[in-house]
């Protein structure tokens, strides 16, 4: 620190709260300043206040097919000072989704809240995760009117179409028909 004193030259000592190494924490702080010099006294005080630095706090945007797990969710932090990163944070923010194994296509949140810090102030942004290629299937039924006026048998007939974006085994495909 550098401090000015009239007329130039006198030793001064600063001490912040008592202390004589200056404080890099956000906080109030108590400046005393000494003359020290043979020649001339003195002293003065005031308060140096630090704020916290503000910190952006930014869940990543992710994807995912549809029925595998969620990938790893992260969080992006911008505007450490002093060469800092998120291992200085008394205690760092969760992360979390809705979305789970069995959730369809759709756009999901991905939530960042919590944590603190005695030197940042916390500005959260959201993400979403985004679920694709659900397969969409649907039975199509009908019945079959009978050829003969006799024949009274229901004769059922079922189409598959798939309405969705990704094809679908045959034989991943179980139809159950009551009647």
């Amino acid at each position: 620190s550098k401090v000015t004193t009239a007329p130039p030259g006198p030793n001064v000592k600063l001490t912040y709260n008592g202390a004589d190494s200056i404080p890099r924490d956000a906080g109030t702080y108590l400046v005393n300043a000494s003359v020290m010099d043979s020649v001339y006294a003195g002293s003065a005080q005031d308060t140096l206040i630090i704020q916290k630095a503000p910190l952006n706090i930014i869940a990543e945007n992710k994807s995912r097919p549809f029925a595998e797990e969620n990938p790893a969710l992260t969080i992006v932090y911008s505007g450490f000072v002093n060469g800092e990163d998120s291992t200085v944070l008394d205690s760092t923010p969760s992360i979390s989704t809705t979305a789970t194994i069995a959730s369809p296509d759709g756009v999901y949140p991905i939530a960042v809240s919590g944590g603190s810090d005695n030197n940042y102030e916390f500005s959260y942004q959201n993400g979403t995760l985004t679920v694709f290629g659900q397969p969409a299937l649907k039975a199509q039924y009908r019945i079959r009117k009978p050829v003969k006026p006799h024949d009274n048998h229901i004769k059922p007939h079922f189409q598959i179409v798939n309405t969705g974006t990704e094809s679908v085994r045959y034989s991943d495909i179980t139809m159950r028909y009551w009647y």
